[in-house]
């Protein structure tokens, strides 16, 4: 019995030998096969799906193509007759150039401009008489205004100013300058000169009357801006009509976004512009834009150029979604009136939320290059709502996906997501 037992525990032995010999054999003849296994459940941890940046799809707007500038002046028979036209048909004009003039001869525009000169002249005889005396009085010469002058025909109206009539003389003198000149009037003069003085006033007064007068009666158009010139003579018979329309030679495509795409203008924004009659697209910039609404009420006034609203604003409940109005600039010239689709590229770069880190007050990605993992700082701007990447990354880099516990440099597997819905696409899709 005793010698069976020792049996059974000498094989137990030899069995035990014989596996741990096994294993050293496999060790020794297969050593990669236990690390590659390893390797292989460590490349599963470490496989990621990425997002490769994309520029943003760009907003189309409907648009015409127009000219720059087209202003239009039409004959006013409450301002008179026409009196002369200053341009011909096909000149080229520029801002402040005279276009028209009218010659206003009605009885009530004569007859005031005609008092007003008889008034005029009345006070200019007054003061002369008045100069006269003062003459007498003072013994010194004066001019038309009453300033005291020395004759000296080497000056350049012959005599030179002494004293202007404007300034005041204190009683010591005056009477010291009477005495000096023999003279009986003990203030030199003073009160005939505060009478020259009031006079002159009402002369000035007089006069600007006069000019005013003689601009109704005889005033003129000029032009508001550069241009062409298209004179329609028919338009001094038919007030309907135009006279002279004044029409830039600069192309412009004009359009209108709403509230929710207001976010993208913005002046020297690089568009496209695609035109559908010829079947072709330009590129262009935009040039201005308005920040306010375009206005939405009509237009009441009769002036001869385009006039101020004067209608009152819709009420909300009637009133239409909002109207930003801009303006682009082609490199091509194109045909005025035709329309356009105008395809604004926007700034800058949308990855999906899970892409994106904030550490520290600080953002960041991980970008996959050949086969590691590199954190980068990104600078995020809110636009329209969502986060728009403006700085620290560039077309066709490859941004990781949820990158948890990734550190910087450190090797990763990718997923193949080619068959993986878009996440930018699932995000507008809910």
């Amino acid at each position: 019995m005793f010698k069976l037992r020792k049996g059974v525990f000498i094989g137990l032995l030899s069995l035990l030998f014989l596996s741990g010999l096994g294993l050293a054999v496999k060790q020794v003849l297969l050593p990669g096969e236990d690390a590659e296994q390893s390797q292989s459940e460590a490349d599963v941890r470490a496989a990621y799906m990425v997002y490769a940046v994309a520029d943003q799809a760009p907003v189309t707007v409907n648009g015409t193509v127009q000219l720059a500038g087209d202003s239009a002046y039409f004959y006013d028979s409450n301002q008179g007759e026409i009196a002369d036209i200053k341009v011909k048909d096909g000149q080229k004009v520029q801002r402040g150039d005279i276009l028209f003039t009218y010659n206003n001869n009605g009885q009530d525009l004569k007859y005031e401009l005609e008092d007003a000169q008889r008034e005029n002249q009345r006070l200019i005889d007054q003061r002369q008489s008045l100069l006269n005396q003062l003459t007498e009085l003072t013994g010194v010469y004066y001019n038309f205004k009453g300033d005291q002058i020395e004759l000296d025909p080497n000056a350049k109206d012959g005599y030179y100013v002494v004293a202007e009539i404007g300034q005041s003389v204190s009683a010591p003198n005056s009477s010291a300058e009477a005495e000096s000149e023999g003279l009986d009037d003990q203030d030199g003069g003073e009160s005939v000169k505060e009478q020259i003085r009031q006079l002159n006033q009402q002369i000035d007064d007089a006069t600007i009357k006069i000019e005013r007068l003689k601009e109704k009666q005889s005033s003129s158009v000029k032009a508001q801006a550069d241009g062409k010139v298209y004179l329609n003579l028919n338009g001094q018979t038919d007030s309907s009509l135009p006279l002279v329309r004044i029409v830039s030679e600069d192309i412009v495509v004009r359009g209108q976004v709403d509230e929710f795409d207001f976010y993208v203008l913005a002046e020297d924004r690089p568009v496209t512009i695609y035109l559908p009659a010829e079947d072709r697209t330009v590129k262009g910039s935009i040039i201005s834009y308005e920040d306010i609404p375009a206005y939405s009420g009509t237009n009441t006034s009769n002036s001869q150029q385009e006039g101020l609203n004067t209608s009152p604003s819709p009420s909300p409940s009637n009133a239409e979604s909002a109207k930003f109005a801009f303006v682009v600039k082609p490199e091509t010239k194109l045909q005025a009136g035709f329309s356009a689709k105008v395809n604004i590229k926007l700034p800058g770069y949308v990855i999906p939320a899970e892409a994106i880190l904030d550490q520290a007050g600080k953002t960041y990605v991980f970008i996959y290059q050949d086969g590691r993992a590199f954190k980068k700082e990104i600078k995020l701007e809110q636009e329209a709502g969502q986060d728009i990447i403006k700085r620290g990354l560039k077309v066709g880099e490859q941004v990781i996906l949820n990158p948890i516990d990734l550190s910087d440099g450190q090797t990763v597997e990718i997923i193949d997501n080619q068959n993986i819905e878009d996440p930018l696409s699932a995000e507008g899709s809910q």
